[in-house]
C-alpha cells in the first residue's frame, strides 16, 4: 500500500510528526490490525505524547499488550514519565518471555544502560552477538531493515564496546 511507504519515509527522513495522521487512519481504518496501533503507540511515546500512547495501548487487547513490542513501549513511557523501576519491571518481563530479534535485542541492552542496569546489559548484548551469529547473512546490509531505521546502529556500536576487534561503524 503507498500509505504504507509514506509512513516508513517519513519517519525515514525524521519527519514522525507529519506520519502521526497517516498512522491514525490506517489504525482506524484496520481496527482488526493490530499492527498499526502498535506502531501508532510507539510513534506516540516517541513524540512525547504519552497520554495519546496510553489511550492507544489501552485499546489493544490484552494478548496485544503482553508482546514484546508494546512491553517495550510501556517500558519506554514508564522510563520518560521517571518510573525507572516501572521500566525496569516492563524490561525484565521481556527477557522473561525471550527475544530471538537482534534489532529488538540491541534496543533491550542500549535501554538497560540507560537504565544503570549493567550486568542485565551485558547479557542481553551477549545474547545480541549469539543471535547474530546464528545467522550472519541475515543481518548484511540490504537484507534487513527496521521500521523506524535503528536496525545496525545499535549493533555496530555495541560490537565495538564488546571489543572483538572491529572499530565503531564498522562490519562483521
Amino acid at each position: 500500500d503507498q500509505r504504507n511507504n509514506l509512513i516508513k519515509a517519513l519517519l525515514s527522513s525524521r519527519r514522525a510528526g507529519d506520519a502521526v495522521p497517516l498512522l491514525e487512519e490506517m489504525a482506524e481504518q484496520h481496527s482488526d490490525l493490530h499492527f498499526y496501533k502498535c506502531r501508532l503507540a510507539s510513534l506516540y511515546c516517541s513524540l512525547d505524547r504519552y497520554d495519546d500512547c496510553e489511550r492507544v495501548i489501552a485499546s489493544l487487547p490484552a494478548e496485544i499488550q503482553a508482546t514484546v513490542e508494546i512491553q517495550y513501549v510501556i517500558a519506554r513511557l514508564a522510563y520518560s514519565r521517571g518510573d525507572k523501576e516501572g521500566a525496569l519491571r516492563a524490561v525484565y518481563s521481556i527477557l522473561e518471555v525471550g527475544v530471538a530479534d537482534l534489532s529488538m535485542t540491541n534496543q533491550l541492552g542500549r535501554f538497560l544502560i540507560d537504565l544503570d542496569a549493567w550486568e542485565q546489559a551485558q547479557k542481553v548484548f551477549q545474547r545480541s552477538l549469539e543471535i547474530y551469529h546464528e545467522n550472519p547473512v541475515a543481518f548484511q546490509p540490504g537484507c534487513c531493515t527496521s521500521w523506524l531505521g535503528a536496525r545496525g546502529r545499535c549493533h555496530l556500536g555495541f560490537r565495538s564496546q564488546l571489543g572483538d576487534g572491529l572499530r565503531f561503524g564498522g562490519r562483521p
